[in-house]
């Protein structure tokens, strides 16, 4: 019989890097922001998207409608 051992990796799960390396994640924060902009916030407020700490549209699957927020009308 082996020994079990057991090993302990510290990973930030909230690192989107790590994640992009792993998967294509799915991101539905642009449809807030789009909404918002033309809903009254006034879409220069889209011009900062890059700036938001935001997985890029370039690494992620992005939706700019959500059909579960759709359904609440």
């Amino acid at each position: 019989m082996h020994k079990s051992e057991s090993l302990t990796i510290n990973v930030d799960l909230t690192d989107l890097t790590l994640w992009c390396a792993i998967v294509v994640p799915t991101r539905f924060r642009y449809t807030t922001a789009l909404r918002d902009a033309f809903s009254g916030g006034g879409i220069s407020s889209l011009q900062d998207l890059d700036d938001r700490g935001w997985v890029s549209g370039s690494q992620a699957n992005v939706f700019v409608a959500n059909h579960d927020t759709e359904r609440v009308r």
